[in-house]
């Protein structure tokens, strides 16, 4: 009889511990970075996703995440733009008033 636990993924620490990487890099250097995990569906990539999301949120960090079918129909930015969207909607949660009023600004002097 063989006891899986549920949510701990198996054999993918190699993938986990490069997640775990670009989170410290990140986090030291204050770049940002972008991963793209692909693979065959039923291949375990939103179970690995998910293995690390608790460690994240733990340390503070945001991670916006979104399946992409390339058989679906919606226009292919509607994925990127949810995304977004996930994101402000997190860190409307997460922080106060005078918190997003500075993020606000900081991404106005980026992106402007």
């Amino acid at each position: 009889d063989l006891d899986f636990k549920q949510n701990k993924v198996y054999g993918r620490e190699t993938e986990r511990s490069l997640i775990s990487d670009v989170f410290c890099r990140v986090s030291f250097t204050g770049e940002s970075e972008a991963l793209f995990i692909e693979g065959f569906s039923g291949s375990g990539k939103s179970s690995l996703v998910q293995s690390v999301v608790a460690y994240l949120d733990v340390a503070g960090a945001y991670m916006i995440q979104k399946k992409f079918d390339q058989i679906s129909q919606e226009r292919p930015m509607s994925v990127v733009i949810a995304a977004f969207d996930d994101l402000c909607h997190s860190m409307s949660k997460n922080n106060s008033p005078q918190e997003l009023h500075a993020i606000v600004a900081e991404l106005m002097h980026v992106f402007v």
